[in-house]
């Protein structure tokens, strides 16, 4: 089976791509980004780019600026359509500020973390009504490896014309204002009722290493995954609380 990476990033980090462009596992990836950058191709060896556009045409599907976050649900719908658009078994999405284990690449468990997902996630996934069971743990661990097969056989569920299910899951967000989509929590749910939990896996996420003046790598060696959220709040109780869920290993952000 063929399998890919691909990087989705709004603001692209030289820092990232390195990182997965030096992994002994990684033959090639793909970053997907607003603006293409063919400097970028020359400097990294394993790396190709695509623009946001070519994926997914915001300007044909502007009902999404009709949700409560336009920016937000256009990168959750781009990674769905970014499975559809390259041609491998399996596209491994990971989040543009987050690095991962090589052990964990291109892994397709379903990795979860202990913290519980937020009931706006499941009031969402109830309301499209294909499942019998909808899990309580949360799946949003800033990437997720898809099965083209099994996201196609879900979107179709969602809406039997191919290219109306954006449209679709759009009207169900606005119809309810208190629910959310995840793009990785609903998959992640459709995988579990249709194949059961024998191939699910809990992990530990720390998401603000902006918050500490801490190495990736040392923080690996803690956390399988850890990302920067850069531009989010930084104060001097964020800042402890930071340190002392570090020193604990406990999941953060």
């Amino acid at each position: 089976m063929k399998k890919a990476i691909a990087i989705i990033a709004k603001e692209v980090s030289d820092e990232v791509l390195d990182y997965y462009n030096s992994l002994s596992k990684v033959k090639s990836f793909y970053l997907i980004t607003p603006e293409k950058n063919n400097e970028l191709e020359k400097r990294f060896s394993k790396l190709k780019i695509f623009q946001d556009s070519e994926i997914l045409n915001r300007e044909l599907h502007t009902y999404i600026e009709n949700t409560s976050r336009p920016n937000w649900y256009y990168q959750q719908f781009l990674k769905y359509e970014l499975v559809f658009f390259l041609d491998y078994d399996y596209v491994h999405i990971i989040d543009g500020d987050s690095y991962l284990r090589e052990e964990l690449v291109l892994e397709d468990k379903l990795f979860f973390t202990k913290k519980k997902i937020e009931k706006n996630y499941n009031l969402f996934i109830n309301n499209i009504n294909l499942f019998n069971n909808i899990s309580e743990k949360s799946f949003i661990t800033n990437q997720m490896c898809f099965s083209k097969k099994d996201l196609e056989y879900l979107v179709q569920s969602i809406s039997p014309i191919r290219e109306n299910w954006i449209k679709t899951v759009v009207d169900m967000l606005i119809k309810s204002e208190n629910t959310w989509f995840s793009e990785y929590q609903l998959y992640a749910n459709y995988i579990l009722n249709k194949k059961g939990e024998n191939k699910i896996e809990k992990l530990k996420v720390y998401r603000r290493l902006d918050l500490l003046n801490v190495s990736k790598e040392s923080a690996l060696e803690k956390y399988p995954i850890v990302s920067y959220e850069l531009g989010h709040k930084v104060d001097f109780l964020r800042k402890i609380r930071a340190k002392i869920y570090y020193f604990l290993q406990i999941n953060f952000g």
